[in-house]
């Protein structure tokens, strides 16, 4: 009989750990928690610290079943803002012409590019035309600044930070 413990799953916060300790307990898996964002020792558990899961060995897999459905499901509904924590947040909604933007930003770096590389055989090169290269290249890079500000997809309303989805991690 294996009495060693395996982690199942380590939570964000204290809600979704009790929900899946509240499953387990229904289903007669015996199973214990660890808060490791309460431990003096900074970085003691990884860089990614939440409250842990523990099962048996013996009750993995079973464990792992249960708690899948539950997993999954969060992973549908809104966030938890990676600053602060909070359950707080809110979808924003993204602008319509990203992709246009996208091609923009491209051109405008491709664009001095052909200059620099082509123009001196074509007999292109003057100092306006240069000037005009590097501001088409810096107007790309600040655009690029803004656009990736715009391609945030929540915003925390606890502490205001603005992030996508997929960056919570």
């Amino acid at each position: 009989m294996s009495t060693t413990e395996k982690l199942l799953v380590k939570c964000d916060n204290t809600i979704l750990a009790d929900e899946i300790v509240s499953l387990l307990n229904e289903q007669g898996i015996a199973s214990r928690l660890h808060d490791e964002q309460q431990d003096q020792v900074t970085g003691a558990y990884g860089a990614f610290t939440g409250i842990a899961v523990y099962v048996y060995d013996k009750n993995f897999d079973k464990a792992k079943a249960i708690i899948t459905p539950v997993m999954e499901s969060r992973k549908a509904i809104l966030p938890l803002c990676p600053k602060c924590g909070s359950e707080d947040t809110q979808p924003l909604v993204r602008p319509k012409h990203t992709t246009t933007y996208n091609v923009v930003i491209i051109l405008l770096l491709f664009i001095p590019g052909l200059y620099m590389g082509w123009g001196k055989d074509f007999g292109l090169i003057s100092p306006i035309g240069n000037i005009t290269a590097i501001a088409l290249v810096v107007a790309a890079f600040i655009m690029m600044i803004a656009l990736r500000h715009h391609n945030d997809n929540y915003k925390c309303n606890q502490c205001g930070k603005r992030f996508n989805h997929y960056d919570t991690k």
